[in-house]
């Protein structure tokens, strides 16, 4: 399996190589059993820009701190060629604030992040 991870950061959040954020979303690909190449693009943003984001496609107006948008219901396990699973927008300052809320590292937390959204990419609801 191969992972295409498009990033854009528009923070002055230094984020953790390419390499390290694409292993935490390995890991979680190969834990539910994905078995086909994927990409998928990371954008990080400040408080105005995912609260636009946020607005505009869920209809909640206030900012939040992740926002995944997949671009599938069920992913097809038998491609053959590479799926954009989908996008992923991580708001800086409110990962930062939330760090400091529960008392974890900034790199911690955007783990956490990753790991989360990635499951929603995959279909996985708090449900």
């Amino acid at each position: 399996m191969k992972l295409r991870l498009d990033l854009k950061n528009q923070t002055r959040y230094q984020v953790p190589s390419k390499r390290v954020i694409k292993g935490w979303i390995l890991d979680v690909l190969k834990d539910q059993n994905l078995n086909v190449d994927v990409e998928i693009g990371l954008k990080i943003v400040n408080k105005a820009v995912i609260h636009n984001f946020n607005k505009k496609y869920r209809k909640v107006d206030s900012p939040t701190d992740v926002l995944s948008f997949p671009l599938f219901d069920k992913i097809p396990a038998d491609a053959k060629e590479k799926i954009l699973l989908g996008d992923i927008v991580i708001c800086y300052e409110i990962m930062t604030a939330n760090a400091k809320k529960y008392g974890s590292s900034l790199e911690g937390e955007f783990k956490k992040l990753i790991i989360h959204s990635t499951l929603h990419l995959l279909g996985c609801h708090h449900k």
